[in-house]
């Protein structure tokens, strides 16, 4: 007959004495706790209070962090107690919330990742259908499957190994595990193997085999696409890669102590195979996203600076003001301060290169550098002259005074890009126009110009506008026809036509569309009879929008 009892406390074997070192591993373990809460605090925060972050991918992430949190929290202040007992035991009713807290927090681990291949899978391989397909009630339900799902699990696994009886309570490991319980009961465990079993086919080739299937579509869609392509869905799937990869090993060490005989393994070897997937990972994951994905490391960057910046005092901001010429009278409240072109620069040249870039991460070397290439430019200004009876001198003048406007306001003139388009009215030229000079440069002449989107041609004619318009719109119908061969909906197809070809086909039709010849109408329509076809309805002829919005022009 099996003498069997009821334990009430568990000894953990696994720990040995270390002396006054003891207080050396105590700082230690206490370093990596530290370090694990506030790198995934950080995290946490940035992304809770980062609008531009609440997606769905950094929702998972953030899932991901807490889960961290609860399982470094299930077992590091348990180490410290333990590192500085000269006793090593925990209650048996400890013993099993801390094999309750550690499942949770690997269950939790894997369909977390889980779920965020199959985030990463829309995201890729369906770009257009993504936000239709992951919706915020989508995501709510992934994090409730996330974390209810791996509750429910280990705690049915919970209630068949607490009622076990027992006949030792000596635990060969610095923290409690299920497996090892397990080993110590008196009667047959055929129920827990068996639980063991669907639990294990449960997580293997039930969540691994879903990360595994999203990440050969994902690989497919890789190889199929663009260089552009490949090297974004790369960037965006390393992390998750390098992280799935690095628990899976660390569980891997865990099983492996569980199931085999390692008493050849050194003891403290087989402390840190242990303690790997319980340190490292919440160590690795905030590291490895906050430095790898782009929107993450901005803002902590800006975050860091901000909090490290120094609030200027109202004497240190006089002083300053004094320093750069500027009245202290314009920093009292309710004005404004305007600083001239002059001011700027002598600020940036007192700038010293040697202290650390501000908040915005710009060196002053370079702010230095730029001092001397600061201006404005003067754009889309148009000066309409007239030339009779071959006098130019009224024009001209006129362009002259255009150019000391400019220098009076700071404004740069740029010549190179200012174009002269002469509109000629006489049937027989005699004489030819006399070129035009801006600060002793000639100034470039030209049949057509675009001036705020739209094509003048000399000729007053709007053919040259109209065929950049249909070049243009013919581009964009490349796009359509693959939104059409990607099975996007046909009212998606239609709305995509009227932003991005028919928006250009109709740009500012109220000034030219009934000057226009029918051969440049032909040509228009020729383009909404092919949109047509890609999309398989009727769509509204440009006539019809041109009338339409003549209609509301009126009427306003």
């Amino acid at each position: 007959m099996v003498n069997s009892t009821h334990i009430s406390y568990f000894t953990l074997a696994a720990y040995f004495s270390t002396g006054i070192f003891r207080y050396v591993f105590f700082m230690i373990v206490m370093l990596l706790y530290i370090l694990i809460i506030c790198a995934n605090v950080l995290l946490i925060v940035v992304i809770c209070l980062n609008r531009s972050l609440h997606e769905p991918m950094y929702i998972f992430l953030c899932s991901l962090f807490v889960n961290e949190l609860l399982g470094s929290a299930s077992v590091f202040p348990f180490l410290l107690v333990q590192i500085l007992s000269d006793i090593h035991t925990v209650s048996a009713s400890f013993c099993f919330l801390q094999i309750f807290s550690l499942f949770t927090y690997g269950n939790v681990q894997f369909c977390n990742l889980a779920a965020m291949s199959y985030d990463r899978y829309l995201a890729i391989c369906f770009p257009l259908q993504y936000n239709t397909r992951m919706t915020s009630n989508k995501v709510a339900m992934l994090i409730a499957l996330t974390w209810l799902f791996p509750v429910t699990e280990v705690a049915v696994m919970i209630s068949l190994s607490a009622p076990l009886q027992l006949c030792g309570n000596i635990i060969d490991k610095v923290y409690c595990d299920n497996y090892s319980i397990i080993k110590l009961a008196c009667y047959d465990t055929t129920v827990n193997n068996i639980y063991g079993i669907v639990y294990t086919f449960i997580i293997v080739f039930g969540v691994v085999t879903l990360i595994i299937y999203t990440y050969i579509k994902i690989l497919k869609v890789c190889f199929s696409g663009s260089k552009q392509t490949r090297q974004k869905a790369v960037s965006t799937c390393t992390p998750h890669i390098a992280s799935l990869l690095n628990f899976s090993f660390g569980c891997f060490l865990e099983i492996m102590q569980s199931r085999f005989n390692m008493n050849s393994v050194p003891n403290m070897l087989r402390i840190f195979l242990s303690l790997y997937f319980l340190t490292f990972q919440p160590l690795f994951n905030p590291v490895l996203y906050g430095l790898q994905m782009s929107k993450i490391r901005s803002l902590l960057l800006a975050l860091l600076a901000s909090s490290s910046s120094a609030q200027v005092s109202p004497c240190c901001l006089t002083r300053r003001s004094r320093e750069a010429d500027i009245h202290p009278t314009l920093l009292e409240r309710d004005h404004h301060i305007t600083l001239q072109q002059q001011q700027v620069r002598s600020i940036l040249h007192k700038i010293d290169t040697k202290k650390a870039a501000g908040p915005d991460g710009v060196q002053g070397r370079i702010l230095k550098a730029c001092a001397d290439q600061l201006a404005v430019f003067a754009d889309d200004t148009t000066i309409v002259g007239l030339k009779t009876a071959n006098d130019d001198r009224a024009y001209k003048e006129e362009v002259q005074h255009l150019a000391e406007w400019c220098s009076w306001n700071n404004l740069d003139l740029n010549t190179s890009k200012t174009k002269e388009m002469i509109v000629d009215f006489r049937r027989t030229r005699r004489t030819e126009h006399s070129a035009l000079y801006i600060h002793g440069k000639e100034v470039e002449r030209v049949e057509s110009f675009r001036f705020l989107g739209v094509h003048i041609a000399a000729n007053l004619t709007w053919s040259t506008n109209i065929q950049h318009q249909v070049g243009k719109a013919q581009q964009r119908l490349y796009f359509l026809r693959k939104l059409k061969q990607a099975h996007l909906p046909q009212h998606l197809l239609i709305n995509f036509y009227k932003a991005t070809v028919e928006s250009i086909l109709t740009y500012c039709c109220t000034g030219w569309y009934s000057s226009c010849t029918k051969e440049d109408r032909r040509d228009l329509q020729r383009v909404v009879r092919a949109a047509e076809r890609v999309i398989g309805s009727t769509l509204p002829s440009l006539s019809n929008n041109y009338t339409g919005r003549l209609h509301k022009k009126a009427s306003c």
